[in-house]
């Protein structure tokens, strides 16, 4: 062999190209599989995440153990306070490795685990430590659902295609909210009661890992090819000083994060909606299950509407009737304590919560190119929880001073300044591709 055609040791080979052609053909060939498993997670997985996130069981268990609004907004703040703080470094992590599945299933375990821990403690602490140990596992179960948010969109945009994400989040969540709407009625039923105990609440967050545990194990069956361009061996440090630049080449994504950060400010009012209803009628289990029932179950209902308004039209669409729905829902809720009329504004609630989720999780699987997806996505999920983590504190030091009606007009200007942007300023990404 002549010196020339000695491959030097100290020079690193080019990687081979990579083939985008025999890629998309897997994610073709694999689709219906991975179709199958996304819908099973969505369906429990989804179910037992709502049981935790809907703004009823966490608050109510928070106010029974302590009749304190500011623990509420407390609990509620520091949820959010985790899903900020760990997308970025998840995000950092993903990039770095040719599968997604692997971390989504550590970072999906990891958050099982805290539910499951929550449970426990109900069971088995009282007193100022039981409130301590709540605190601190709703704070956990945030950090841990942040990165795995950025984990499973990231696994879900890759997976599936773009023409059938919304049909596939609509359907999916169409039945794991139907089924989160009947546990939830259920639960507050039978396993809270008229006395509202501590234990029945336990039972609760012990269903809910039961059903998040039950979700993840659904994406065994999943396969996943390896990523075709990932970003360069950057440091954590490297990778956030790159965020800015990421936001400023790209006018309409910041429009979007502006459009994130009014709609979380608008959720101070969030975490005391079931005790406005709880001040009129009791925060028995009878109550909180017929809300949350509404809540979730306007989730089910909407969710197919929203996901094929978003296929057909893009998720804009979906992001415009949510905002407006929010809105209408609000001056409901500013309207009457009467039972009946609670009921409908939890349902335009759970509507308008559905359609904003799926949306802002969509919307920014459209932006730019596929390796910056994870960084994209952690910065959205940054954005969303420093505002959720303020929100719910404000709401709580807010609702001491100048009651209900003062904190639900406050959510209803973010909710309209939110819709007024994006009506006049925003511009469908997936329309500005084509």
């Amino acid at each position: 062999m002549s010196p020339s055609s000695t491959p030097d040791p100290l020079v690193e080979s080019p990687r081979p190209a990579w083939d985008d052609a025999a890629f998309e053909a897997q994610i073709e060939r694999d689709l219906p599989r991975n179709y199958a498993a996304h819908f099973a997670h969505g369906m429990l997985g989804m179910t037992g995440f709502r049981l935790v996130f809907a703004p009823t069981f966490v608050p109510a268990y928070l106010f029974a153990l302590t009749q304190s609004t500011l623990v509420v907004g407390i609990g509620a703040s520091l949820l959010y306070l985790g899903t900020m703080l760990s997308p970025i470094a998840g995000a950092a992590r993903l990039e770095r490795s040719t599968q997604v599945r692997p971390s989504a299933f550590v970072i999906g375990g990891l958050m099982c685990l805290q539910i499951l821990l929550l449970a426990l403690s109900g069971f088995f602490l009282r007193g100022a430590v039981q409130v301590f140990a709540a605190l601190v596992l709703i704070f956990a179960i945030g950090f841990f659902t942040g990165a795995q948010r950025v984990a499973f969109q990231a696994l879900f945009g890759k997976v599936i295609p773009l023409a059938r994400r919304g049909r596939l989040q609509g359907w999916r969540n169409v039945c794991g909210g139907g089924l989160a709407a009947v546990t939830s009625y259920a639960a507050g039923r039978l396993l809270i009661g008229e006395g509202g105990g501590d234990d029945g609440y336990s039972m609760v967050f012990l269903l809910s890992f039961v059903l998040t545990a039950l979700g993840l194990a659904a994406l065994i069956v999943m396969r996943e090819p390896h990523t075709p361009a990932r970003a360069g061996p950057d440091t954590l440090l490297a990778r956030i000083r790159r965020m800015p630049g990421m936001v400023r080449s790209d006018p309409n994504y910041q429009t979007f994060l502006l459009i994130q950060s009014l709609t979380m400010a608008s959720r101070l009012a969030a975490p005391f909606y079931i005790l406005f209803a709880g001040q009129a009628h009791g925060l028995d289990g009878k109550t909180v299950g017929l809300l949350s029932f509404a809540f979730l179950g306007a989730d089910m209902i909407a969710n197919a509407i929203w996901g094929q308004l978003g296929d057909r039209h893009g998720f804009r669409a979906p992001l415009i009737a949510s905002l407006s729905l929010s809105v209408m829902a609000t001056v409901v809720l500013l309207s009457s304590d009467d039972l009946a009329w609670l009921f409908v504004a939890f349902l335009g609630l759970g509507g308008a919560s559905s359609g904003y989720l799926m949306s802002s999780l969509l919307i920014v699987l459209e932006f730019g190119p596929r390796e910056d997806l994870p960084m994209r996505l952690a910065i959205s999920t940054t954005v969303e929880g420093a505002l959720a983590t303020l929100s719910p504190l404000a709401g709580g030091a807010l609702m001491l001073w100048a009651g209900y009606p003062a904190i639900f007009g406050i959510s209803l200007v973010f909710a309209a300044a939110a819709l007024a942007v994006t009506i006049f300023r925003f511009r469908d990404p997936r329309r500005l591709r084509i």
